[in-house]
């Protein structure tokens, strides 16, 4: 049964390590065939360093979620824009579109399914000017709960409160201070200072119909200075 535990504390411990094989995992593009070929890094993402044994689905295809096993764990990829899509700037997919379009493609309310929600800073709020903006919850939070209203039973979610990029833009000038996203290779070095990339995960869990979040603390975008933005602990 995969992730189907009847413990939640070490389910969510196995998921963080990387010690469960899911029965079938793959890569779901926030903004579709549109945010591919209109953003060389989403789609340079794509073939280079999160693809390893993964299928990339374009949103929109009816019933191209249907065949996962239980356990599945779905990857969604993009740009996250401050939060308030995962994709590229013009074509991205809010939280709403984004569970929406899960269940359109056709993820059943009862799979148990792990939903990493890969892209920076979707553990977080959003602050700008030094105010939480109106309204604004993590993206992950926003995603949970629109399941658990529609009906999810055994689902989990999982947003980063960090900067994220694949693992082959490391050495690239954009992925300097941001951490891995690659199973298996989540340490990156930050001056002198390790950080993990499961140390920086907001993990919300789907019970009975009721969301919960399970690990992760609070955290926030900033930006203290015109066009700089940072996450930074509360």
């Amino acid at each position: 049964m995969g992730l189907l535990l009847a413990n939640v504390d070490q389910e969510l411990d196995e998921v963080r390590h990387g010690e469960i094989e899911p029965p079938r995992e793959m890569v779901y593009v926030g903004g579709g065939k549109e945010a591919r070929d209109g953003d060389a890094t989403i789609s340079g993402g794509l073939s280079y360093g999160l693809m390893h044994g993964k299928t990339a689905i374009n949103p929109g295809i009816e019933g191209s979620l249907r065949a996962l096993d239980q356990g599945a764990i779905i990857h969604v990829y993009g740009h996250s824009n401050f939060g308030t899509g995962i994709g590229s700037k013009k074509h991205k997919l809010t939280p709403g579109a984004l569970v929406d379009s899960l269940i359109s493609d056709g993820l059943r309310p009862r799979q148990a399914v792990t939903i990493r929600l890969a892209a920076c800073g979707t553990g977080a709020s959003i602050v700008r000017g030094g105010a939480i903006v109106a309204n604004s919850k993590p993206f992950v939070e926003q995603v949970a709960k629109l399941l658990a209203g529609r009906g999810f039973q055994n689902a989990t979610v999982v947003g980063y409160t960090a900067f994220v990029i694949p693992a082959s833009y490391e050495e690239a000038p954009e992925g300097k201070g941001r951490i891995i996203y690659a199973p298996g290779h989540d340490i990156h070095s930050e001056k002198e200072n390790e950080v993990r990339l499961r140390d920086r995960e907001v993990i919300w869990t789907i019970r009975e119909g009721v969301a919960r979040k399970n690990s992760g603390g609070k955290y926030e975008y900033s930006n203290p200075k015109k066009g700089y933005y940072k996450i930074s602990s509360v």
